[in-house]
């Protein structure tokens, strides 16, 4: 008999990572242990998506996974990135993880950092989203039941009226031609707050704007 994976879900807390999660358990089956999540400890937020982690651990307790936040300064080194990450993960795999879960999709020289990474803990990393269309991804999530909104722009490829709005079959009527339905170049990032894995609704505020690296404006997902 083969044994199920027992695993992580590495969770920003947007669309990716919420289909991700669905994968693993729905289709591959996997044992999802946990969510593991990267926190900026100067905005208290999930960097780039504006998630804050009170918010993240709301939704954790809403999908009723165990979650583990690392917290990082926000230009933080693959130095730094690495010896973070192999503490929380060199214990992870004493409890019996085998590996982590990433949502990307077509990144080559992404999945092959994580892939060095995991192997030098001894883990394995999963891509349950590998190679999928990303227009036919994007569309599976809506009609999957998840709701999200946009958080994050990169500037140069959006407009401002994009923060905040719906990531609905509308959206992604109106996105210019040249940006992926997925995000998956970095054109955005998202937050979910509803969805066929959840409980319940995630109830949040949208708060201020922010600038990061001179071009990808980020808006502060809170509770209050």
């Amino acid at each position: 008999m083969l044994m199920r994976e027992k695993v992580l879900i590495s969770w920003s807390g947007g669309r990716d990572s919420a289909m991700a999660l669905l994968f693993a358990e729905t289709v591959l089956k996997y044992e999802v242990a946990g969510l593991l999540t990267i926190v900026n400890n100067e905005s208290n937020a999930v960097s780039m998506h504006g998630i804050s982690s009170k918010i993240v651990r709301m939704q954790a307790e809403s999908l009723g996974v165990p979650l583990t936040t690392i917290s990082m300064p926000e230009a933080a080194s693959n130095v730094e990135y690495e010896k973070a990450l192999f503490a929380v993960l060199l214990t992870a795999k004493q409890q019996g993880i085998t590996g982590v879960v990433y949502g990307d999709i077509f990144l080559e020289e992404i999945r092959q950092y994580r892939e060095q990474v995991m192997k030098q803990i001894g883990l394995k990393a999963f891509f349950p989203l590998w190679g999928s269309n990303t227009d036919q991804l994007s569309l599976r999530f809506i009609q999957e039941g998840f709701r999200a909104i946009i958080t994050c722009i990169d500037t140069k490829k959006l407009s401002d009226s994009y923060l905040g709005a719906p990531y609905d079959f509308s959206l992604l009527t109106n996105l210019p031609a040249e940006v992926d339905r997925c995000g998956e170049n970095g054109e955005f990032h998202s937050f979910v707050y509803d969805g066929p894995l959840f409980k319940k609704p995630i109830h949040y505020r949208s708060g201020c704007t922010r600038l990061l690296y001179e071009q990808y404006r980020c808006l502060l997902i809170s509770n209050s």
